[in-house]
């Protein structure tokens, strides 16, 4: 799903996503089953994407633009598609943390050991005031 030479995101086989792309550009390619758009009003916005279906996974990803290109990405997953309807109520911190562990198995199969690429860096995350893990992608374009 990540390519380990140029930090495309393949999502199949005709929707790649590349660091040069810009919101309208990715917004076309009308990936998942809901999306939602923020502008922060300082130059960035984000375009959250959810339940996209990748192999055996779904994914939300939230893709970040600064002056409307590509800079940085999250991604979730499960096996199962996500509940979209749930809010905090399920929300569970040791399961929280167990996804970070299982985000950083996954990405290490995904790109091995090195967190510091030509292209950019990636990492996994557990954010203890937002209560929520997940993995990050910054973009050096």
């Amino acid at each position: 799903m990540i390519d380990r030479k140029t930090g495309f995101l393949e999502l199949a086989f005709d929707k790649t996503i590349k660091p040069t792309m810009s919101l309208g550009e990715i917004k076309s390619m009308d990936i998942g089953e809901s999306q939602s758009e923020i502008d922060m009003g300082n130059g960035w916005k984000w375009y959250n994407v959810r339940n996209v279906k990748v192999a055996e996974l779904y994914f939300i990803i939230s893709f970040g633009f600064l002056d409307d290109r590509l800079k940085q990405l999250s991604l979730v997953f499960s096996n199962s598609k996500y509940d979209l309807s749930k809010g905090w109520e399920s929300w569970n911190e040791k399961e929280e943390r167990r996804n970070a562990v299982v985000f950083d198995n996954w990405l290490k199969a995904e790109l091995g050991s090195g967190k510091t690429f030509s292209w950019g860096e990636v990492w996994v995350d557990y954010d203890e005031k937002g209560g929520s893990s997940s993995i990050g992608i910054r973009y050096k374009n």
